[in-house]
């Protein structure tokens, strides 16, 4: 397939996606609330060692879990068979937040192993519900690795807006995913910035730019951190994922422009955190020991 060819297959399926995801919307706004959920079971497992030939007395491991609540989802069951506590988050912090599993032994012997295993029970909706008078202003607004306000990323942005919001993230859409290389997982993040000057990244920079582009046409948006999972399934943490959620018509919508979904099998994102670069919530460890101990946490990544 010529390069010609291959661009107006790929501006054909954003053009029938919007125009898809507009009806449904519709029907949707008719009826006032979205399809059943559909429930799906996940687990995965942690390797925690002591690597010391010394007893370790009060050493613990947090563990990252799907969020309690999102447009998309809620968290039905979460169970390990090992004994473990799940803070609360702060007040002024939404439940979507990072949230993780607080894993504690009071004595951890020399080389020992354990292997902490997580299950959940999670349900998806396809279209997101509405939550209310959310406030979309943190979701407009420049951060770090998020420049929406710096010149170049404000100049394509130009490019790419139309009058209709949607056909502008379609737009958006169509110029990350085409222009960008993906390049595999790079543990550091570069942003959205790095990405439209270099045009490569991985799945975090396809995320960051989209975002960053939106905001700069004042379509709320915002990035995302988790796993797609077609169905019920035990996870590989190496396939942890990057995509982002843009706001239009009162509700969230899914763009993964590394993966060319847009708006499309929604209910298999399935979100572990909300990227927050202003805070420091960009580069979330899956898994964090206690600094009282040497424990050491292993998983597939």
């Amino acid at each position: 397939m010529s390069l010609l060819q291959r661009k107006i297959a790929v501006l054909m399926l954003v053009t029938f996606v919007v125009l898809s995801a507009a009806a449904v919307l519709t029907l949707v706004l008719k009826s006032g609330a979205p399809p059943p959920p559909v429930r799906i079971h996940l687990s995965y497992s942690v390797t925690i060692q002591n690597m010391t030939n010394q007893l370790l007395r009060n050493a613990s491991v947090r563990v990252g879990v799907p969020a309690e609540e999102t447009p998309f989802q809620q968290r039905a069951q979460i169970r390990s068979d090992h004994t473990f506590q799940l803070p609360a988050n702060p007040l002024d912090h939404p439940p979507s937040d990072t949230e993780t599993l607080l894993f504690e032994w009071e004595l951890f012997p020399p080389f020992a192993t354990k292997i902490v295993t997580i299950r959940s029970a999670i349900d998806l909706w396809e279209i997101s519900r509405q939550q209310g008078d959310e406030d979309l202003t943190p979701y407009l607004v420049p951060e770090p690795f998020i420049e929406s306000d710096n010149p170049l990323i404000m100049g394509l942005a130009a490019t790419l807006k139309e009058d209709d919001p949607l056909r502008t993230v379609g737009n958006t859409f169509q110029w990350v995913s085409e222009k960008l290389h993906y390049i595999g997982y790079v543990k550091r993040t570069r942003g959205a910035l790095y990405a439209l000057e270099h045009l490569r990244g991985d799945c975090t920079e396809f995320a960051f730019l989209f975002v960053a582009l939106c905001r700069a046409n004042g379509i709320p948006a915002r990035a995302v951190g988790g796993f797609v999972c077609p169905q019920s399934a035990v996870l590989d943490l190496g396939d942890y994922h990057n995509w982002a959620e843009f706001h239009h018509d009162g509700r969230w919508h899914v763009a993964d422009p590394q993966r060319n979904r847009l708006m499309n099998d929604q209910h298999q994102y399935v979100v572990f955190h909300y990227l927050r670069p202003s805070e420091g919530l960009h580069e979330i460890p899956f898994v964090a020991v206690s600094e009282a101990g040497p424990l050491v946490a292993r998983t597939k990544r």
